[in-house]
This record gives structure tokens, sequence and C-alpha cells, in this order.
């Protein structure tokens, strides 16, 4: 704890408004270069934090000519991931724009934050450097003081309820999604599925007329962020299923410390950031191939949350990886280590 409160009481925070268009973008990202420039010249400012793609690019720019290190907090592979979204034609001038300018990033940049260790490789790759700067790797964290497992009765025979938590569209795959809570609730009459979701209709809208057959045992609801510990305890098995690409190798959703964290056992997709390792390691759930393992996975969650152990297990691993205290800790650490490169830790 001592390190967020460390942390905290050493930012100043300048918000930056924005305009609709290309126009008001445009000023935006003005707008925060000369707060950057404005914040070094004082020469109180000792490291720049760029958390993704956009700010990056300004802090690289805003750095230039100074011995003020700055920090590449990644979050993902951005350009990667507006082509899986369709935002981005891959090969287009832009994409090869944006691949030089994220190459130019990773070799300015004083360290690194990656989600997933599976990132690294592909980041060295990308780079074109023999070794990276200075680098951490920080997982989504989560905040356990608020995400916590409510007391719940142990499942009896097939009476479980499966849960999704987040967005739904581009990006996740919806089909696989829907597929298993079908899957689930047709092998399990007494299983429930609950979607916890603020995505559109035309989202929400295909995947639950297929559900609708199951009638009452499937609900659909918005919950705030100070109701998803309670909603999220109710579950037994947390959903994960997101569209298999490149830019995946960088993604750790924060579903999965959520779900953790509130004791609830875990189903994803194999081949997703690190969360095959982490689920394996922990024994905390399962990642598959979809669909093909559907029914193996539908049964082997069931063997698992009968046991009385599991909630604990899965809180307890939450705790010891996921912690946004231990993340906090860790980016202190790297600062330091930037701030004196002599420093080792």
């Amino acid at each position: 704890m001592q390190a967020v409160e460390a942390l905290e009481n050493g930012i100043e925070w300048s918000p930056v408004g924005q305009t609709g268009g290309m126009i008001g973008r445009m000023k935006a990202l003005f707008f925060c270069w000369k707060l950057a420039r404005r914040a070094i010249n004082t020469k109180q400012t000792v490291l720049l934090h760029a958390r993704s793609y956009i700010p990056a690019m300004v802090a690289n720019l805003a750095c230039r000519g100074s011995t003020v290190p700055w920090l590449f907090d990644m979050r993902g592979f951005w350009v990667d991931e507006k082509v899986l979204k369709g935002n981005l034609s891959s090969g287009s001038i832009a994409h090869r724009i944006l691949k030089r300018i994220e190459r130019r990033l990773l070799r300015n940049c004083s360290a690194i934050v990656s989600l997933t260790r599976k990132a690294l490789p592909r980041l060295r790759e990308i780079s074109g450097l023999p070794e990276l700067p200075a680098y951490a790797v920080i997982p989504t964290c989560v905040d356990l003081e608020h995400f916590t497992h409510w007391i719940k009765a142990p499942v009896s025979g097939d009476e479980i309820t499966f849960g999704y938590v987040g967005s739904l569209g581009a990006g996740y795959s919806n089909d696989d999604v829907t597929q298993f809570l079908v899957h689930a609730l047709a092998a399990l009459p007494r299983s429930r599925a609950v979607i916890l979701s603020r995505s559109s209709p035309e989202v929400l809208g295909p995947m639950l007329h297929r559900l609708s057959r199951f009638g009452s045992r499937v609900e659909c609801m918005s919950a705030t962020y100070e109701e998803m510990p309670q909603k999220l305890s109710e579950m037994d098995v947390g959903l994960s299923f997101i569209t298999p690409h490149a830019s995946k190798d960088a993604s750790a959703p924060t579903k999965i410390a959520e779900y953790l964290a509130c004791g609830v056992l875990v189903i994803s997709n194999k081949g997703i950031g690190d969360i095959d390792e982490i689920l394996e390691e922990g024994n905390v759930g399962f990642s598959i191939n979809c669909p093909e393992e559907f029914e193996e996975a539908v049964s082997a969650a069931l063997a698992a949350v009968s046991e009385e152990s599991i909630r604990d297990r899965c809180r307890a691993y939450a705790v010891e990886h996921f912690s946004v205290c231990e993340g906090a800790q860790r980016y202190a650490d790297l600062y330091r280590q930037i701030i004196d490169p002599k420093l080792k830790l």
C-alpha cells in the first residue's frame, strides 16, 4: 500500500479536453505536448510515463533534446488491434506508417511495461533490438479490497452458474461465448447463465435470441462498479473468449483478475496472452480450444466447482498475482531503475 500512496502523492493531474473530429484531436495532442514540454523545462520532472501509443508519441517528441527518460506503458499491440477491429487495413499506407512509429517508440523509450511475458519476443522482433531496454511485466491488476468473494452456497448437483462480464463485439468471440452457453445449459438442466454487459442491443441481440430457449435460466443485465463484486460472486464459472490474433499476445483481460478475486473459476480460449500459464499454474481454471473442447470443459468445470477449496484457491491466486498494490510496487521499482540506471532491482 505504501507504493500506491507514494505514487499518488507524486502525481499532478492536468486534464486535457478534446472536441470531436481530427482538428479536435490534433489540438488535444498539441496541448499534451505543451504540458509535457513545460514539465520538462521546469527541471523538476525526472520521468515521463506514457500510457499507450498516442501518449507515447507525445512523450517521444517532448523528451527529444532533453535528458528526461520516458516510459512506454504499451498496454497492448495497438496497431495490430486496429487491424483486428477493422479500423485499419493491413498493408495500407497508414498501417505501414504506424508500424514504423511503433518501432521507433520501442527503440527510443527508456523502459517498457508489458501486460504479458508472451509479448516480449515480439517486442524484440518489432524493435529490431537484440535486447529490450529496462522492462517490467505488470498484468492488469484489481482492487482486492473492492473485488472480494461473497459467501456462496456450495454447488449442488448441476446447479452451476456460468457468467460472462464485459464488452462483446469486435475483438471478442461472441459466437464462442454463445455456443459454450448453449452447450452448457443443454448439458446441465439446472445450470444458469448470467451476462453482465453494457454492449449495444445490436451486439447482444443475436446472442440472447440463440439463448432464448432456456427462458429464465439466462439473465442479461448491466451492473455498476459498486454492484460488480456481488454479481461476480454469484457466478461459479467466468468465461473469457477473445478472438485469436497476433495482437492478443499482449492481452491481459481485466475480467480474469476480477473473476479470480471474487473466487470464480475461469474458462478461456487458448493462446491469449499469459492466460494459459496462469490458469494451469494456479489450478484456477481451464484454457480450451473452441468449440472442440466445450463438452470436456463443462464436465471439468462442474467437477472443479464442487471442490470446497476452489473459491479460496482462486482468491489466493489473485491476491498473489493481481493485487493493485503489487502492481504499484513494480511500477515504483521500474521508476527507480530508470531514474538511476545503476540501481539494480
